[in-house]
């Protein structure tokens, strides 16, 4: 099993294990890419467990590497990552890391990183109240996931468009997404 289907099973403590073991293995070899890749696992994974600071640290370290050996894509996980992790604590910011890794995200042209981070960004506006911004930065994302034909993308945003716009009494609105949203899952 790779890192992340271990996380994505529930079990962080494994994937520490195995990225820990990764990371390892990539600095006696000196492969800089495997070790910004362990790197960014053991941030996702110390979060996962709730490790938030340990996670920060480990996110810094991938976010320096990636930038040493020029990742725009990795770049662009790492801030996701690292915004994800200080979302809770200080949503200004996460919303810092996310605007970051927007900027990184479309330097590499990652349509997948840049839905990632315009969601993100929606949801940090979203739970400042700024739910126009929250709505803009979802409209801009489903725009990328339709572009990209992502169905479960355009699923998701669809439901969260509907979200935002019931918190700003669109209902009518907000229906008509939820209801698009849950004809695409049905599909």
């Amino acid at each position: 099993l790779t890192p992340w289907l271990i996380l994505a099973g529930g079990y962080g403590v494994e994937a520490l294990t195995v990225n820990g073991r990764l990371l390892e293995i990539a600095r006696d070899r000196d492969d800089r890419v495997g070790e910004a890749a362990a790197l960014h696992g053991l941030a996702w994974g110390s979060q996962f467990l709730y490790r938030f600071s340990e996670s920060f640290d480990y996110g810094q370290s991938a976010l320096r590497l990636y930038r040493e050996i020029d990742d725009a894509a990795g770049e662009s996980a790492a801030l996701n990552c690292m915004g994800c992790g200080i979302e809770n604590v200080d949503t200004h910011a996460a919303e810092t890391y996310f605007r970051q890794a927007l900027v990184a995200a479309r330097a590499a042209g990652d349509e997948e990183a840049e839905a990632r981070s315009l969601h993100n960004l929606a949801f940090t506006c979203g739970s400042q109240g700024r739910y126009r911004e929250a709505v803009g930065y979802l409209t801009e994302c489903l725009a990328v996931s339709e572009q990209a034909g992502d169905t479960i993308g355009i699923s998701l945003e669809l439901f969260s468009l509907g979200f935002f716009h019931l918190q700003l009494g669109h209902d009518e609105l907000a229906m008509d997404h939820l209801q698009r949203a849950l004809a695409l899952a049905r599909e």
